[in-house]
């Protein structure tokens, strides 16, 4: 995917990018994340969901490799760039759009890295709870930090890239009058001043949508 995605940002960026003045991106799924306890393990694990859930994309699109935390513990599973490739994905990423919903609590879980248990969420190591014990199904608990934390993480780790932040809202139950949708109109007004706070802490944020 990161190998097509650069293809097309260079096929665009030599023939149309002068004539159309457009700009290339890519989106991806984030949470906020807080360490279950205050033990280096779990901060140790929170870092590791950082690299898997944002890393894994923008860190070669940035530095043109995976981070060295996904390397080590996914080990040959994970392709390996040769140096064209490197070249070829550096770089090709004019602006990051954030689809970020909820917070979730990280426990380490090192018992996970199994030889006969090899995937996307045992190669993290670590065990995950969302904030607020709710259901994936059922409304989201109201954690603009986790926002925030995401916001300002990019910023920190990948050069300030501009971000959009494509994907935030509220899931409710049927409501008898759009009136009285306070809940909805809560989450999103927490989450547009969690915005504010990013960009007042220098985040290169462009828009909420």
């Amino acid at each position: 995917m990161l190998l097509a995605h650069a293809s097309a940002t260079n096929l665009y960026k030599q023939h149309y990018k002068n004539k159309q003045h457009g700009s290339v991106g890519v989106s991806i799924y984030t949470y906020g994340a807080l360490p279950l306890t205050n033990s280096s393990e779990d901060k140790q694990a929170e870092a590791r969901l950082n690299d898997f859930f944002i890393g894994w994309i923008l860190h070669p699109l940035v530095y043109g490799d995976y981070p060295e935390t996904m390397k080590s513990l996914v080990g040959s599973r994970l392709p390996d760039f040769t140096e064209d490739e490197s070249e070829k994905v550096k770089g090709a990423i004019d602006f990051v759009g954030v689809i970020n919903y909820m917070a979730l609590y990280v426990k380490g879980n090192s018992p996970s890295l199994k030889p006969n248990l090899q995937d996307f969420n045992t190669d993290m190591a670590v065990e995950l709870t969302v904030v607020g014990n709710i259901s994936f199904k059922n409304q989201y608990a109201d954690t603009p930090w986790g926002l925030q934390q995401v916001l300002l993480y990019i910023k920190e780790a990948y050069g300030n890239l501009p971000i959009y932040v494509a994907e935030n809202g509220q899931k409710t139950p049927q409501i008898s009058s759009p009136l009285k949708d306070t809940v909805r109109v809560k989450y999103v007004r927490s989450h547009i001043e969690a915005v504010l706070h990013s960009l007042r802490k220098g985040a290169n944020v462009k828009g909420y949508f």
